[in-house]
């Protein structure tokens, strides 16, 4: 009779089992790809997102390839339309084309006339 204890016989344990490594290969390649496909879905729906908070950036800034990659991108973007905002003038706002402030020229004399009057007028006008 044998003893309840005795290992000797044909069965296998799983301890004394040597674990296969094509099956192990395999599982962490499924794992592998599982992680991919989360990530590859993770940024779909962060670029999504993305592009409803941010319509007025290009398309552009939303081609990229990691989740790291994406965020910079849209950081940097929205960053430069903030500065750029920042130092435009508003729609309808009377601009200057030669900068600066918008300055009454000083009057001319009445005493300056004829040729002289108009080429100082043009000079004024000049911004001279």
């Amino acid at each position: 009779m044998a003893d309840e204890n005795d290992n000797t016989g044909d069965e296998n344990t799983g301890a004394n089992q040597t674990p296969d490594p094509t099956a192990r290969i395999a599982e962490l390649e499924a794992q592998i790809t599982a992680a991919a496909a989360r990530e590859t879905a993770a940024l779909n729906t962060t670029r999504v997102a993305l592009q409803a908070a941010h319509p007025d950036l290009p398309e552009a800034v939303f081609q990229a390839e990691t989740l790291e990659a994406l965020t910079a991108n849209v950081e940097a973007h929205v960053a430069t339309a903030a500065h750029i905002r920042a130092h435009t003038p508003p729609p309808g706002a009377v601009v200057n084309p030669g900068g600066g402030t918008d300055r009454t020229p000083p009057a001319i004399p009445d005493h300056i006339r004829g040729t002289a009057r108009i080429a100082r007028a043009l000079e004024q006008q000049a911004g001279g």
